[in-house]
């Protein structure tokens, strides 16, 4: 009977305790405002306990700073940071850096940043945990997005023999 309560102790602390993020992201770009949002949703899934703000604050918990590189709000928010984001020149290019218990999502332009935080979501969901040290550099080959060739239309024409 000890053993079974000692076991719902512990069960209950587990859950009891969740970890403290919080998320800051600059509010005036609708991207970095989605990922963050996205972001959330996944920790919150997982079992953190997370809140947002648009400016960072020292915390006990985790802190993930969402923003554009050159950006006031980033100048602002990661003034503290030494992150090197000279090689972060590719459009829609993000990073992804830990820094003292803070996690840095830097994006080349907005959609590099909405990358950013979406990367961070994927790994969290496949993990189901916020990684204690991430270093990601990551940008497309191509920046051209579009329709799939051939996925268009389901059949051929008639009399051809190719999509077109």
């Amino acid at each position: 009977m000890k053993y079974l309560q000692l076991l719902f102790l512990c069960f209950y602390v587990s859950f009891a305790s969740a970890q403290n993020i919080t998320i800051v992201s600059d509010l005036s770009s609708p991207r970095a405002k989605f990922g963050a949002e996205k972001l959330s949703e996944t920790l919150t899934a997982k079992g953190f306990s997370v809140t947002s703000s648009d400016k960072f604050k020292k915390s006990k918990g985790k802190v993930i700073v969402i923003g554009e590189k050159g950006t006031d709000f980033w100048k602002q928010n990661a003034k503290s940071a030494k992150i090197d984001d000279s090689k972060l020149t590719k459009k829609e290019g993000f990073l992804i850096r830990t820094q003292n218990n803070i996690i840095y999502i830097e994006g080349t332009d907005a959609s590099g940043t909405l990358y950013g935080a979406l990367e961070l979501a994927d790994r969290i969901k496949s993990s189901g945990q916020l990684p204690l040290e991430i270093n990601i550099d990551d940008s497309p080959e191509m920046v051209l997005r579009g329709t799939c060739i051939g996925m268009q239309k389901p059949v051929y024409l008639p009399g051809r023999d190719v999509y077109e």
